[in-house]
């Protein structure tokens, strides 16, 4: 377990006793129209944030829409604090990271199919890396080598994966040259991390190791029949190694769904059935998602002292924001109860 976390996990037992939960969705949805939901709120855990970006503002939903993003921030700022002088710092930053891929990717997507900047911010949630305003800036970009300048202005973390692919996109214009380094960052860093740490570190590696399996089979699906795949594997899975990776990449798209469909391991760890998902880049990492907000939740069940307490929160908050964005949206766009609900069921 982490050592000296007890009080951080103290403290996020009392925050997750403040989140809405499906019955406080439940009742949001019940308030009839936007105006009565926006009030409900202002009772809640985030009417602090919420009341503070409305003042003077026309947009309402908009600057409800902060204010959620600023109580996310506030948490992440207040869970990091309480881990200072852990060990498991490091660990619980590095899996955090990976909503900086997600965001990364989505942004950049979003840019290559030229969608309308609101419509990418709506999918993006602030981080302590990229917050309210970079995300604001990022989505404005109108080229994909723009955005990737701009991270590279900023310093990012991220920016030297993202500048090494650019030769290799403008002549190919896939953005696999961005993501496949980006992913190999954001893994290198948390499997770094996991194999330093002790309890936390042996739990975080087992699920890290499945995700860059099923990271791997997803490029290797995208790529079938096209060649060049050594490039774009990445290393510390436990099922695909290098070896079997590359006699996968001599397969054809066919041959390849077979052979992998014949891989227990990576369909159970991944919580596949079929391979369906892994042909949408999108689907892939929606998967990664809701696969670590599962296996933390069940953790931090098993085991109620770890770091999984504070990463199922922070996961769980995240969830909850989106769902009431949904919920406040379709006010906005006069869809009936019973439909939200549909959608915003946990």
């Amino acid at each position: 377990m982490a050592e000296g976390c007890d009080y951080a996990n103290a403290r996020v037992r009392a925050m997750r006793s403040r989140l809405l939960g499906r019955a406080g969705i439940a009742a949001l949805l019940a308030e009839p129209g936007l105006a009565a939901r926006l009030e409900f709120l202002k009772r809640t855990d985030y009417g602090e944030a919420v009341t503070a970006h409305l003042g003077g503002e026309s947009d309402q939903l908009a600057a409800t829409e902060r204010g959620l993003r600023a109580r996310l921030m506030d948490d992440l700022a207040q869970i990091d604090r309480f881990l200072a002088g852990t060990r498991v710092r490091a660990l619980f930053r590095s899996i955090l990271a990976f909503e900086d891929g997600w965001t990364i990717k989505t942004i950049l997507r979003g840019v290559a199919a030229g969608e309308a900047p609101e419509r990418m911010f709506l999918l993006l949630a602030p981080t302590p890396v990229l917050d309210h305003a970079a995300l604001e800036q990022l989505v404005r970009q109108r080229e994909v080598k723009t955005v990737v300048d701009l991270l590279a202005t900023w310093r990012s973390p991220y920016a030297r994966a993202l500048v090494e692919g650019l030769a290799a996109y403008a002549q190919r214009r896939d953005l696999l040259y961005f993501e496949v380094p980006l992913d190999r960052v954001l893994f290198g860093r948390a499997l770094d991390a996991a194999r330093r740490d002790g309890e936390d570190g042996r739990m975080l590696l087992a699920f890290l190791e499945a995700q860059v399996d099923l990271v791997n089979a997803a490029t290797l699906l995208k790529i079938a029949g096209h060649g060049g795949a050594d490039e774009f594997f990445i290393a510390g899975g436990r099922v695909i190694g290098p070896r079997r990776y590359r006699q996968y990449a001599r397969l054809d798209a066919a041959s390849l769904k077979a052979a992998l469909a014949r891989e227990g391991r990576l369909l159970a760890a991944a919580g596949l059935v079929t391979l369906a998902a892994l042909d949408d880049p999108v689907a892939t990492d929606q998967l990664l998602q809701r696969a670590l907000g599962e296996a933390m939740r069940r953790e931090a069940l098993r085991n109620p002292l770890s770091l999984a307490v504070p990463l199922s929160f922070v996961l769980e908050r995240r969830a909850e924001i989106e769902r009431i964005r949904l919920v406040l949206r379709g006010a906005e766009f006069g869809l009936p109860a019973a439909e939200l609900l549909e959608l915003v069921e946990p």
